[in-house]
């Protein structure tokens, strides 16, 4: 068995499998992908899709739960260009990405392992799935911005065994037990890099993106957690900065890195969903999300095959961790296969390489002021749902007594 001591979990936002990873399949690798497919619009015009030409999309996909059972449609899986009426862009739900731009994912998928069958664990929106990953459920909740109240799967593990890392508000805010936590566990990402370089992580280590929740002044607070208009480059290079401190770690030898997607956001995906264990609303799993699992225990350039989603996170963390509380969280963790049997190499290999960064043109994503634009000279743009749940969350937190400093 792989030798793991260090379990890093990077969550991004909003992204399909073949929308990201489907291009895999042209290139030689044994990966279910699917580019340039065709869904029809609701009026029965075909919409194909393609190459996207930029980094950022200017959609906003659908992807609440109503909208998701449409686009799955009982699995045909034909309905993700439906409901858009007049847009002009809606091609771009069709589009996918490769290694012109995914530098970073390219080359993690050849050094290591992409999961191509990890599914969202509901079909739906944000906040559900995000719930599923860290308390093995969402308590029947279906939409975001409702707080959840169960046990995750870090107060299983031993006390001072995990950091949750944050660049603006911290998600984990949305589970009643820590909406007003102060101090730790709970941390900004640059004690993540800073433990990297001490050997000093964390049993388990949760990072989030920066969701962009820009305050006055806060002038280089880009997004880099993918939920579209953000650019993709800038995920790809949070990712490359997260993989390069580990490799430089003294914990790398003894270290998984999972990386993945809390939902499809809207993008097509040509794997129907399999069956949840639930009883409906949740009938099916959600649509198929980018996953890579990262680690010198991991084969080189091996797809795994097997059925996963989100709540083989905490399955993997309980199983290395704390094997004897495995089946406390919900029926769902207790169901899940682990990460571990994608650990697959007898010893832990000694071929990594530091990943460039991806050079990202600053105008391509104006930066979020919230309030008038002319006092400050910043660019407007409106918040997208995703943000505007974030500001609550953060703004619940500070009312429960965070301090600004420390959301």
């Amino acid at each position: 068995m792989a030798d793991i001591r260090h379990l890093v979990i990077v969550m991004l936002e909003n992204r399909s499998f073949d929308h990201m990873l489907g291009y895999l399949r042209g290139t030689g690798m044994d990966v279910d992908g699917a580019i340039g497919a065709t869904n029809s619009d609701e009026h029965g015009t075909p919409i194909k899709g393609y190459h996207l030409e930029s980094t950022r999309v200017r959609i906003r996909p659908h992807h609440h739960r109503d909208e998701v059972v449409r686009q799955i449609n009982g699995g045909a899986m034909d309905g993700f260009v439906k409901g858009y009426g007049a847009s002009s862009h809606v091609a771009e739900v069709m589009g996918w990405y490769d290694q012109r731009d995914l530098l970073t994912y390219d080359s993690l998928a050849r050094q290591y392992v992409v999961c191509d069958r990890w599914f969202a664990s509901f079909a739906g929106p944000t906040w559900p799935n995000r719930f599923f990953a860290l308390c093995g459920t969402s308590a029947g909740l279906t939409g975001n911005g409702t707080w959840i109240d169960r046990t995750t799967f870090f107060d299983l593990l031993p006390a001072d065994s995990w950091r949750y890392y944050s660049h603006d508000v911290a998600f984990l805010r949305a589970v009643q037990k820590y909406k007003g936590h102060v101090g730790l566990p709970i941390e900004k990402v640059s004690s993540f890099y800073r433990a990297c370089l001490q050997g000093t992580l964390p049993s388990v280590s949760w990072i989030d993106p920066n969701f962009t929740l820009v305050d006055v002044g806060a002038l280089l607070n880009w997004a880099n957690d993918d939920h579209p208009p953000a650019d993709v480059a800038r995920g790809q290079n949070l990712v490359a900065r997260i993989y390069n401190h580990l490799i430089a770690s003294p914990a790398w030898p003894h270290t998984a890195l999972v990386v993945t997607y809390d939902e499809h956001g809207g993008f097509y995906d040509h794997v129907r969903p399999p069956p949840a264990s639930e009883a409906a609303p949740f009938d099916t799993l959600g649509v198929r999300v980018p996953a890579l699992v990262i680690s010198p225990w991991a084969p080189r350039g091996v797809p795994f095959h097997g059925t996963l989603d989100h709540t083989c996170i905490a399955r993997t963390a309980l199983e290395l961790f704390a094997p004897g509380r495995v089946n406390e969280l919900s029926p769902r963790v207790s169901a899940s296969p682990s990460l571990l049997s994608v650990l697959r190499e007898p010893r832990p290999r000694t071929d990594e390489r530091r990943l460039d960064g991806i050079p990202v043109v600053e105008t391509a994503v104006a930066p979020i002021h919230i309030g008038p634009t002319a006092s400050s000279g910043f660019h407007s743009m409106d918040l997208t749902d995703a943000q505007e749940e974030m500001l609550v969350l953060k703004a619940a937190a500070l009312k429960a007594g965070v301090p600004a400093e420390n959301h």
